[in-house]
């Protein structure tokens, strides 16, 4: 990658030069060049392709465009909207309905209700589960010797936590892997755009798979039960508690449950393993102490955590790091660099599993859109890296060029990662 340098535009604005958010070398390892922008630049505009946006690399700033709806708005994923092909099978509002284009009140009040399948019992009682279903995924591999973490173990183990505690078939794994992949591709369409015959082929999967979730709201919301998450949360809209949704908006905001956790919890917990392979002695006290799992976990998200940066739309004309942005400009917040910020994470490119303030990291972002599951993706890293361990305590990551999805979206996935053992 070309050497960043800072230059001006003909417009005196701050350019990095030679930054690509879309650079795969770039994806493996972005901390060498934010680590110099928030020296050099902290504050830097970008002018495309494929569309401009104003960069804020450190941790206050960073901090405070995600707090701050009244002056940074989440608005930026409603410029997307379903192809013509599509008409009278989804709403053109479809992706101002997804919580994350929201902001309060309407936000709050949404989230209410998403609450409600979220809360410290329903939580508590997925321990046991995701337990369970960890030591079958190992049964299964241990006679192997090695396999992809990724798609043999922390995908499955995410995605067959939230099949179960929904109560949906666990044959739908294949088609809500690749839902979760489309769903991320078609919401930031606006900002990363696609061809043409990419567009209609993953909106075609996202409706269909929309339109049979709906079909299962329906069915379940004719239940009399709460012990059913799905009913649960029909009944709760239905009775006025939080916002009418209807079974379209619910369908989505199971989908969501679904993918947004999904593969954000699988490449952390891949990370997470790939950061303890580089410190064998901190595996080691892992082993001996399972007090410091919570910890590991949180320092984990903050050294590698796969959501690199959101979108804000500035709603009004904001000074940050001595500059002047326009209102309506595309505010690109980047969470990983504010995770390595020297000013709160002394030696940040270090991976401390005693780091004191290792919860203080923003990989689950912050302000109104904190992540709602990060309680369970806390839960399902913490027990999947414990199984693992102890389990399989010969573990290794062998030297490999790990390969990263280009996104300019929140999340930037791992394509893969191989491990062995003996």
């Amino acid at each position: 990658m070309n050497e960043m340098t800072l230059v001006s535009s003909s417009a005196d604005l701050p350019i990095l030069e030679g930054f690509d958010p879309l650079d795969r070398e770039f994806l493996r390892d972005p901390y060498v060049m934010f680590e110099r922008a928030r020296r050099e630049a902290p504050v830097f505009y970008y002018p495309g392709p494929p569309i401009s946006f104003w960069a804020v690399t450190r941790y206050d700033d960073v901090a405070w465009v995600h707090s701050d709806y009244h002056t940074f708005s989440s608005g930026v994923l409603s410029k997307t909207v379903p192809p013509a092909a599509f008409n009278g099978r989804i709403t053109e509002d479809f992706v101002t309905r997804l919580i994350l284009a929201m902001d309060p009140p309407e936000h709050s009040r949404v989230r209410r209700l998403q609450q409600k399948a979220f809360t410290r019992r329903r939580l508590m009682e997925l321990e046991d589960l995701v337990r369970e279903i960890a030591n079958e995924l190992v049964d299964e591999l241990l006679p192997l010797g090695r396999c992809d973490l990724l798609k043999d173990f922390a995908r499955p183990l995410s995605m067959l936590t939230m099949l179960r505690y929904l109560g949906l078939p666990e044959n739908n794994q294949a088609r809500l892997n690749q839902y979760a992949d489309d769903l991320l591709r078609v919401v930031t369409d606006a900002v990363n755009p696609m061809g043409e015959p990419e567009r209609l082929e993953r909106w075609e999967r996202v409706v269909g798979t929309l339109e049979m979730f709906q079909e299962m709201v329906a069915e379940r919301a004719r239940l009399v039960t709460d012990d059913d998450p799905v009913a649960m949360l029909a009944h709760a809209s239905e009775a006025g508690e939080c916002p009418v949704r209807s079974h379209e908006e619910l369908a989505l905001d199971l989908t969501t449950f679904i993918t947004a956790g999904t593969e954000t919890t699988a490449n952390l917990l891949c990370e997470t393993v790939r950061l303890l392979d580089q410190s064998p002695e901190q595996r080691e006290e892992l082993r001996r102490d399972r007090a410091l799992f919570d910890n590991a976990v949180d320092e984990g998200l903050r050294r590698r955590a796969s959501a690199i940066a959101n979108f804000r739309i500035a709603r009004r004309d904001v000074q940050i790091g001595g500059y002047t942005i326009p209102e309506g400009s595309h505010i690109w917040a980047c969470l990983a660099s504010a995770n390595h910020d020297e000013q709160v994470f002394p030696e940040p490119r270090k991976f401390d599993i005693h780091r004191e303030n290792a919860s203080k990291h923003l990989g689950f972002s912050k302000g109104p859109h904190f992540c709602l599951g990060a309680p369970l993706a806390r839960l399902e890293a913490k027990v999947g890296l414990e199984t693992l361990l102890y389990r399989i305590p010969g573990l290794r990551v062998p030297a490999q060029e790990l390969e990263y999805t280009p996104t300019l979206g929140v999340v930037v996935n791992l394509e893969g990662m191989l491990v062995e053992w003996d």
